[in-house]
This record gives structure tokens, sequence and C-alpha cells, in this order.
């Protein structure tokens, strides 16, 4: 169930015994596979040896560690080898190999040990025998591991015994999916407590919560007890109860997120009932919140860049591990925090109805009792001229109002927040940086005032014990005094060729009596020699080793070592070797695998050490002679703080009349924009994804702006081809920087190769000894800064120029199968091999040497190049921070750009939906003045348009609310006056014909007259009333025209047609009424010409007609011309003024138009278009 095991170590060991059974049943069934011819395909996790009967290796399937053939036991019933590279499970088995008899040896290993302190060279386990944590162990008290009865070795256990990494990361998974579970019960039960007790009670509820969970998670040590994480381990990063682990400070700090939200969410209502006091003073408690968060965020990357290894410049490393992860995890947990509290503060204060003048006062007030309690932070400063800057654009700008509507302006505010938080961080990363540097660098310099290097006198320790039991020294100190030259060369060339090149080196023998063979020490003894050193000033840490404090001018570090040389006991004579340290020196080369964990390394710094005014002593690239003013000790800075000049830090010590002067580069603002870049897109994805989360979850209630969807469509189109290019850009050039490296390691070791087929031509020929082989290998080696290494045509090395690394038994001195296979059995010229040394990870070219003779390949030549990993990240950090640097930049300037493009597209759009706001029946609309071709043009056009239309519409209704009052009035005059006028007219007649006299009648008659014309205004009004919604349909309006014409023959009209079967839509009744009507009151407007004549004409177009009625009347006077078609408006003593009215409705009801023309004296003339009718087909 758990990731790690609670079994008894009795059991553990039954199952690490049912193990290793597994794996000797194994190994012996390769044994028999090898013992068939088979060499394909074995398993990967076993290796496997072939030697000859004089201990050859003839064949290998690794070449990590072969032991010698006199490894292994002469009988083959044991099962595993025990010796100083570690513990290894084998069979050896008698086979025959082609056609001689062979020794094939299986085995696995149990443990690999390297006996070097170096940081890739910890011991390595099985791990599917050795479960972590525990480990082999000589302690005969410890329990013993068996195999048949015979004890194998011993294991003792050192706390919870881990699984493998996947059981660990899925377990991990599991219980982060508890935890949010969890969290999410929890928060929810507290919002049904804030539902149903009200928000005190909730909150409440969720903090005890909370609490009791940490609680709990800190006396079982959770989740420690159940899964290995390193951020939880304080090895990782430590400061004090909160910053326990960074695993803590992210939950402590998630747990005040939480506690937040729950604030944001649910207080409102709360708030709001308070009164002005006690919002007041949460307002206080909430501004001072503020200033105090931004300093916790602010001092978090602080202690974790002091508190930790964990880089978070972006432009040191691109290695993004787990630590690395969750601190930049914590930075977006705390940003969270940051604007969490901001917005917060803002609902409180809203909730106070103050002026602006009083929320000033009260803002100046916070942030001065917070400069008072924190100005003694270092941080501080900075996060309160952040935090002052973030409330101005906050209330100045009310930013967090828009938050509530995702708006353009809330795209403003995050990004405000985004872009202030990534410059604090920035800077923040910055000044550490500086601070750290310089205490690195003081430490340095105090390391540099004691005068001792304690890298080399670690490294000499172990030479001495080298080449007191080296072979070949031994052998030559047989015969010293003809030897004497070459075994000074076979110790400076094989010992001393890598870390000390800085160093001047002597080298002094003495013969097995102790006496003195070298010029300089010619009849003295080894002990006579030893005892100038024997005084406690010379002594250091190791024995044999001494240290001359009393260097002359030139001088500064001075060294003298002594070695016995033995042999099986016998002492073959006396070595002393003096190292004395250039004037200047190089960057050091040694290779990494033999560098010492403990031991500081000062590669990362230039230093110089000075006496009188002169350089004693200069290490690095800074050019001291040329470019350090000596003016520059007297300034007191450079002994305390530093002194910056030319781009570079300089820190002085003086002890004494010497003075140490440690030099850096200045942190590069190029650098500081990096971090920036890449915090802004760090937040940037925060921010998206939060803001995107809360879209989703609001069930996309919340509506998204025009402008802000704009915003979101260009972003997207611009992120998502720039994050493809990145990553296309990132991969391109990772390939090619390698391709590269390959391609410039290739040339110089074919080179190498060319350079060396001479000597290696003469050594196969015996012309040459292999002493002066190596001697060519290591001067090549140090001339072209390469390691080289050279193997005959069977694999076994012939010289090294770092030879201390397979007689040290880190890797063995045999190329790798697979080189070997290619260049041997497939006959490549060369192949370059991805290679593996403990954790230590590098590239080998191997090429074939060929005979200049013949051509034939007389050996391989291999070239470790080691720093090719820290070249290639080098070069992609550089592509990394400028596209980052590109991305952050470019997308400030699109969102600025954006919001002028976006503000100017939406301004008509708002200025439409203004007067569309602001648009009625009542009032006078305006129309937009804006003039563009565009698509906002076009709309712009429409609208003004539609403005003109509605004008139209609005005219019509208020024609149409005319003629309908009309309409009622005169169904109401119609019926009161005809209800008196009939008995009234009867009455008359009646009186009429009884009356006798003509005087009498003639008054009757004409009153009988004025009746009659009554009744007919009062017909006409009910007709009008009653006039039904005309129809439409097709008709000839020609025929209609003529037969109206043809009702009234009694009067001279000329009428005039031009087309025939001239069809319209319309109310056939209707235009029959109104050309008779027309035809009337042009013959009423000529009653007083003694020849009146009306031309009628109907004239026809391929898409309309056009009638006229043109009379020769007086004309209509210019000042009643807009009343012509009112109705109740007549120019006729007897008229009723509805014709007209009447006349226009129906046109204009049909979809044609009426109007007239008139000149007073000379007539007028009405017009009548209508559309022609265009059957379907």
């Amino acid at each position: 169930m758990f990731s790690y095991s609670d079994k008894s170590e009795a059991e553990m060991a039954v199952e690490i015994e049912s193990t290793v059974a597994d794996y000797l049943t194994r190994i012996d069934a390769v044994v028999t596979t090898i013992d068939s011819g088979v060499v394909l395909n074995l398993p990967k996790d076993i290796d496997y040896f072939v030697y000859n009967v004089r201990g050859d290796v003839l064949f290998w399937s690794d070449n990590s560690f072969i032991p010698p053939f006199e490894f292994f036991p002469f009988r083959t019933s044991d099962h595993i080898i025990v010796n100083e590279q570690g513990e290894f499970l084998y069979k050896k088995e008698r086979i025959l190999w082609g056609q001689q008899e062979a020794y094939a040896v299986v085995m696995t290993k149990i443990r690999r040990k390297y006996n070097q302190s170096s940081t890739y060279l910890a011991d390595v386990y099985n791990r599917n025998i050795i479960r972590h944590n525990i480990n082999i162990t000589e302690d005969p008290n410890s329990i013993p591991i068996k195999y048949e009865g015979d004890t194998l070795f011993n294991i003792e256990c050192s706390g919870n015994t881990f699984y493998n990494e996947r059981v660990n990361a899925l377990i991990t998974g599991l219980l982060f999916v508890l935890l949010l579970s969890v969290v999410l019960l929890v928060f929810q039960g507290s919002y049904w407590v804030n539902r149903r007790f009200g928000f005190l009670a909730g909150f409440g509820s969720l903090l005890v919560w909370l609490m009791a969970m940490r609680m709990v998670m800190y006396v079982l040590v959770l989740p420690s007890t159940f899964v290995k994480l390193s951020v939880f381990e304080q090895s990782v990063f430590t400061y004090n109860w909160f910053y326990f682990t960074l695993g803590d400070s992210i939950i402590n700090f998630s747990a005040l997120a939480l506690l937040m939200m729950f604030a944001i969410l649910y207080g409102r209502s709360m708030i709001s009932r308070l009164s002005s006091r006690w919002i007041m003073a949460m307002g206080v408690v909430m501004l001072f919140l503020t200033y105090f968060t931004l300093f916790v965020l602010l001092n978090s990357i602080s202690l974790l860049l002091s508190h930790s290894q964990i880089s978070l410049d972006i432009a040191s490393t691109m290695d993004f591990n787990l630590e690395r992860a969750s601190a930049y995890a914590l930075i977006g947990l705390l940003a969270i925090l940051f604007f969490g509290v901001h917005y917060l503060a803002y609902q409180i204060l809203s909730q106070l109805h103050a002026s602006k003048r009083e929320l000033n006062t009260l803002q100046v007030i916070c942030g001065l009792v917070s400069s008072v309690l924190f100005f003694w932070e270092s941080n501080f400063l900075l996060a309160f001229g952040l935090n002052v800057i973030y409330i101005l654009g906050l209330y100045t700008f009310d930013m967090p109002q828009s938050l509530k509507t995702l708006k353009f302006d809330s795209i403003n505010y995050l990004l405000f927040t985004v872009v202030l938080i990534s410059i604090g961080g920035a800077f923040e990363i910055y000044k550490s940086h500086d601070r750290n540097e310089l205490y690195r660098m003081q430490k340095f310099a105090t390391y540099l005032q004691v005068d001792r290097d304690v890298e080399g006198e670690y490294l000499l320790s172990n030479i001495l014990s080298q080449i007191r039991q080296d072979i070949i020294v031994n052998s030559k100190m047989m015969n010293p005094q003809s030897q004497l030259r070459s075994i000074e060369r076979k110790i400076q060339r094989t010992y001393l060729n890598t870390y000390f090149s800085d160093y001047e080196i002597d080298i002094y023998l003495f013969d097995k009596e102790g006496v003195g063979m070298s010029k300089k020490y010619k009849g003295l003894s080894i002990g006579q020699v030893k005892r100038r050193y024997s005084a406690d000033e010379y002594q250091t840490s190791y024995e044999n080793i001494y240290y001359d404090r009393h260097m002359d001018i030139n001088k500064r570090k001075r060294y003298i070592c002594f070695t016995n040389v033995e042999r099986y006991g016998d002492i073959n004579g006396y070595v002393e070797i003096e190292l004395s340290l250039k004037k200047f020196s190089s960057r050091r080369v040694l290779p990494q695998l033999l560098m010492d964990r403990s031991i500081r390394s000062s590669s990362s710094f230039d230093y110089a050490m000075i006496t009188n005014g002169e350089f004693l002593y200069v290490s690095g690239d800074y050019p001291y002679e040329s470019d350090f003013d000596m003016e520059w000790l007297e300034n007191e800075s450079i002994y305390d703080r530093g002194l910056e000049r030319k781009g570079y830090l300089h820190l002085a010590g003086a002890v004494g009349g010497k003075v140490t002067v440690v030099s850096a580069p200045l942190y590069k603002t190029r650098d500081v924009v990096s971090n920036f870049s890449f915090l802004f897109i760090f937040l940037l994805a925060i921010t998206s994804v939060i803001s995107g989360g809360r879209y989703l979850s609001s069930g996309m209630d919340t509506k998204l702006s025009f402008s802000t969807k704009i915003l979101i469509f260009t972003g997207g189109s611009f992120v998502i081809p720039l994050v493809l290019v990145a990553v296309a850009i990132l991969s391109s050039t990772d390939s090619s920087y390698r391709k590269e490296i390959d391609k410039s390691n290739l040339k110089r070791t074919l080179l190498l190769a060319e350079n060396l087929n001479d000597n290696f031509f003469e050594f196969e020929i015996q012309k040459s000894t292999r002493e002066e082989l190596e001697n060519s290998v290591a001067e090549l080696a140090t001339n072209a800064s390469m390691d080289i290494n050279v193997y005959d045509t069977n694999g076994k090395m012939m010289a090294s120029s770092t030879p201390e690394i397979f007689e040290s038994g880190i890797i063995s001195e045999y190329m790798s199968p697979k080189a070997l296979k290619s260049l041997v059995q497939e006959k490549k010229e060369q192949i370059a091999l991805q290679e593996k040394i403990g954790t230590f990870v590098y590239k080998t070219i191997y090429v074939s040497i060929y005979s200049p003779d013949d051509g034939s390949v007389l050996g391989y030549l291999a070239a470790p190049y080691f720093g090719s990993r820290n070249h290639l990240e080098s070069q992609q950090l550089i592509v990394f921070s400028n596209i980052i640097i590109i991305f952050s930049f470019v997308f400030m300037i699109s969102v600025g750009i954006a919001y002028y493009v976006i503000s100017r597209l939406t301004k008509p759009i708002m200025i439409i939906a203004d007067r569309l706001h602001d648009t009625g029946f009542v009032q006078e609309n305006q129309p937009i003045d804006w003039v563009s071709d565009d698509e906002i043009g076009v709309l712009v056009q429409e609208y003004n348009n539609m403005l003109g239309k509605l004008e139209a519409t609005k005219a019509e209704l208020a024609r149409t609310e005319k003629e309908a009052a009309w309409r009622e009035m005169a169904k109401q005059v119609a019926h009161e006056i005809k209800n008196p006028l009939t008995p009234m007219k009867l009455t008359i007649q009646h009186l009429h014909r009884i009356l006798g006299p003509d005087k009498d009648k003639k008054s009757l008659e004409i009153l009988l007259s004025q009746i009659d014309t009554l009744d007919e205004i009062v017909t006409s009004f009910s007709h009008f009333a009653k006039m039904p919604t005309p129809i439409k349909e097709p008709f000839d309006i020609d025929q209609v025209l003529e037969k109206s014409v043809d009702l009234h023959v009694d009067k001279n009209i000329k009428l005039s047609i031009e087309e025939v079967s001239c069809q319209v839509l319309g109310d056939k009744k209707l235009f029959g009424r109104i050309f008779n009507n027309l035809i009337l009151n042009a013959f009423q407007a000529m009653k007083n010409l003694e020849d009146p004549e009306l031309q009628v004409s109907l004239k026809s177009s391929a898409t309309d007609v056009l009638i006229y009625f043109k009379d020769r009347g007086e004309g209509i006077p210019e000042e009643i011309r807009e009343k012509v078609f009112i109705p109740n408006f007549s120019t006729k003593e007897t008229g009723s003024g509805i014709g007209l009215a009447v006349a226009k409705r129906g046109i204009e009801h049909a979809g044609g138009n009426i109007w007239f023309e008139s000149e007073a004296g000379k007539g007028t003339i009405f017009f009548i278009r209508m559309d022609k009718y265009q059957p379907v087909e």
C-alpha cells in the first residue's frame, strides 16, 4: 500500500536472498548461452567477459569495470567476489571460445565502489537487489545475506526502505489527490457553515480545520512518512518553523491562500453590515498586510537563494528539477496572496464610502506605519516602493472594480500586477545574487589568505601513494643512475600533468639507501633533507607533504613532498617532489571525475596576490596587470563591500604586507531582464489558468466584452505561434550546437590521430618505446587541451593523457565494446558515443589510427570531451533568454498596441451604442459623423441610413396617428351631424310642399341646397372613417385611368397613354376614386376659366409608371403647399379636405409616390409614380 517497507530486517533479508538467488540462476543461464557460442541479445543488467588461459581479455560486454582474471578464485563454485571495487555476483566457467580454450565470467554488481569523494562517483547499488536506505556493511553483527548456506555479504538498515521511483511517484500522486480532496471537503463544509451560521463561523471553521490538518502532518511527519520527496528534506531548504522545508512552506502559504479566497468569496455580505468604524479598522489592517505580503514575497526569494542551492536565475541553468519548479511555485503562490490581499483590502475600503482625500490619508498613514515597522529589513525598501506604486495605480484608476466582469480593463489590472511582481522578483534575485556573490568572494578571499592549496594537498596525498606502488618506477629504480631522467618524466607525465600544470615541478631521486642522486642533494641523505621541514610551521594535514611559507619575490606557494618507492615490502628508493606556483595561472583543467566534493573550487573567481604594489600571482581571465589600478586599493570600499570597476566587482583582503584581490564579473543587466521576462511569462501563465478556470467554472455566465475577445484572440494568435517558434528554435539550436560541438571535436580528434600515427607506427615497429609513445600522447593532449586515450587493435589501452583515471580503477583500460564493434567489424572510420561513469555523462569520439606506410589500422584513438554539456547549456541559455525577453516585451508592446487599436475599433461601436441608447421617436436623432471605407464605416453608414428610415417611419407614424385621429373625429362628426340633419331636411321639404308663395319656396330651396352640401361633407367623412385598408393586387393601371377619364366625357380632358397593359400592385377601386378625385379637383381649380382643359398622361419605363394631371388653374399658394395632403384641409368652399389625404395614403401603401408642382397663375401638376409589377416566374 505504501511506498516503503515496514517489514522486519529478517524479512527484508529473505527478500534480498531470494533476489540474489534469481540473479544467480539468470547468470547460470547466460553462461550456458555463451558456452553455446551465442553472445547476442543477452540481458543488459548482466555483464560477461571471456578470458584466455593466460588471463588476457578476449571479449567484454561492458568496459566500465573489467576485473583482472586473477581476481576470480581458481575454484568455480564461488558466487561472489569482494574487493576494493565493490561486491559482484559471478560465475566462472571453462568454455571453448572459437578454436581455443577460455574462461567465461558472467557477473552483475551488487555495489560498485569508486573509492573517490567526487560529486559524480558515489557508490552505486543495484537497486533490484539492494533497496533504498539499505547499505552493505562489514560489521559482523549486521544482517547476513546467504546463498546455499554461505554468507555472501552483510547489510544494515538506515531507515524506511523506499521502493523504486515509479512507485514513489504513484504514491505521491495519490497522496496529492487525497490531500486535495480533503481540502475541497473542508472548504465545502466551511461554506455550509458560512451559509448556516454566518461568515465568521465559516471562516473560523476553515481556520480550525486547516490548523488541525497541519498539526497532524507535523506530528506524523507527512508526507515524508509515506513518500520520499526532496522538497520535504531540510538538506534542500530550511529556515525556521514556518519555512521548515520547501514543501512545508508551499503547504503553509496554500492554507493562507485558502483563507484569503474564502474571505473574498463570502465576506462581502458581512462587511456591508459592519459599522464604519469596524470597516475602517479592517481596512487599515488589510492595507498594512499588503505591505507585509509583498515583503514576504521578496523575502522568500531571498531566503530561497541564501539557504539552499536552488537557483532562481534563469540565466544560470535550464535544469528544472523538482526543487527549482517548487521554488517558482512558491513565488507564484505568494503572488496570488499579494493580489488577493490587495483585492480584499479594496473590497473592504469600498464599503467605507469615504472621500478620496480621506482614503488617501488612510493609505499614507498605513504606509508610514509599515515603513517604521520594517525599515530595518534589507528588502523592505523595494517592497515599500513597489506597493506604493501598486496602490496608486489601483485606487487612481479603480482597477479592482473591473475584475467583476472580464473586460479589457480587468486584463490591464492583471497585467499591471504581473509586471509589478516580476519587476520586484527580478530585482530581488539580482540583489540576492550580489549578496551571495559577495559572501562567496569574502569566503574565498579568506581561503586564499590562508595561503594554502587545500585541493592540491588532497591530490598530492593520493599521488604519493600511487607513486609508491608504481611498477614502472619501481623497476627503473633498480638502476636509478641510468634511468634518472626517465623516472622524472614518468612521474611528471603520469601524475602531475593535470591539476599541477600551474606549478613549476622539480623531482629529486634518492637511492634505496636514501642517498641523493640529483645534483641539488648530491651526497645528502633523505633524512637530512626531511629534517629541514620538521618544524611545525611546515606541517600540513597529510604525512610527508610540507608547505614552505618562506617564499621569494617570484613564488607564492611551495610544496615539498616525500615518498618511498617499494615493491613487495622492499624499498627501492625515495622521491622528493617540489612544486612552486607559477606567477601566471590558467584555469585548472583537472578532470571533473577527480574533483573532491568537499573542496571549495575557485574556478569561478579570478584572483591576484599583491605585495609592495607588484603582482606576485595572477589566476584567471581578468587582465590584472593592464586593467587593475593599484590606486583602487586605497579605496576602503574594496575591503568591505567591494569595488565596481570596468564591469567587475573587486574585493580585497590584506594580511600583513600582502593583499589578496578577488574579482568576479558584475551581474549583467541582460540577466535582470531575463529574470523579469521569465517571471512575467510564468505569472502570466498562472493568471491565464486562473482566469480561464474562473470563466469555465462560472458556466460561462461571465460575459466577455467585445474588446476582451479581440485581445484574447489577438494574444492567442500571437502567443501560440511564438511558443511553437520558440520550441522549434530551441530544438534546432540544440541540434545544431550538438552537431557543431561533435563536428569540432571530431575534426580535432582526426587531426590528433594524424599527428600521432607516425609515433604509433614507430612504436609498432619497435623503433620507440612505450614510454616515448606515452610522452607523445601527453604532449599532444597538453597542446590540444584535450584528453587522449590510445588503444591497440584489440581494444586495450596503450597510452593515456590522464592515466590516473584508469589506474584508480574508475574505469577499465579497455575501450567501449560498441565502439570496437563499429570500428573493427563494421569498418567505420569514426564513431561518437555518449558514455557514463557514475553519474557523470560525457561524449567520446573514437577514430582509427592508420599506418603511414600501408594505411592499415594500427590502433584507435579516443577523445572524451567533458565540457560539451556545459558549453551546449550555455548556448541554449543565451537562445532561451533571447526568446523570453523578446516574448515578454513584444507581448507587452502588443497589448499596448492592441489597447490603442481596440480603442480605435470600438470607438464608433461605442458611439453607435450611445446613440442607439439615446435614439427615440420623440427627440431629434443625430447621425454619426464617421468617414471610413472599412466595415466600421459600413456599419456607421447603415446606422445613418437607419436613422433616415427611422425619421421617415416617425413621419409616417405621425401621419398615421393623425389620420387615425381624423378618422375617429370624422366618425364622430358624421354621426353627430347626420342625426339632426335628416329631420331638418325632411321638415324643410315638408314646408316646401305646403308653402305656396314662390318667395318662401326660394328660401327653402336655398336651405335644402346647403343641407345637401352638408350631407355630402358628412358622407365623405363617413366614407373616410370607414375606408378599409387598401388591398395589394396586380391590375392594369392604364385601363383604370382610361375608365376614370371616360366618366368625365363632358369635360375637356386630353389623355395620353404611351403603353397599354401597364400592371402595378395596388387597390384597383381605390385608384379609380383617386383618379376621379384628382380630375374633379383639377376642374374645380379651373372653374373661373372659360375653356378649362386638363392634360392626363401615362408614361412607362422598364421599371415604373409615371402619371400626371396638369391643369391651368390659379395654382396652389406657397404658404399652404405643405398642408395639401393633410386631412380636413381644403382650398374649396364645399370640400372636406379628405380626398388628397386618402390619395396619398392609398398610393404610398401601394409602394408609390404622389407629389405636385405648382406655379401661381399657371396651374398645378400632380404626379403619381408606381413601380411596375414584375411577376415571379
